[in-house]
């Protein structure tokens, strides 16, 4: 009799609903995250291509171009010695 009158007490202690608010925030978390992933997944080719239209219209230069490329030494107002102005 006194161990359900113990676990009847241990059930029914209000917590102010921290526990349900802090279930509530992990579930929200997890919705929008999967959702983000899902959305990553399915665009992944428009996503590059905005990447790679960014890239060219800054002046880079795409992959087999840069696989292509030899090292030059760029060409500027400095000298050797290192002064400039």
């Amino acid at each position: 009799m006194y161990m359900f009158k113990f676990l009847w007490a241990f059930l029914n202690v209000p917590n102010g609903g921290r526990g349900q608010a802090m279930t509530e925030y992990i579930l929200i978390i997890s919705i929008i995250s999967v959702g983000l992933i899902v959305a990553a997944v399915l665009l992944k080719d428009q996503i590059s291509n905005v990447f790679k239209y960014v890239v060219q219209r800054l002046g880079g230069q795409g992959d087999a171009e840069l696989e292509q490329t030899e090292w030059e030494e760029p060409e500027g107002p400095y000298d050797d010695a290192g002064g400039g102005d």
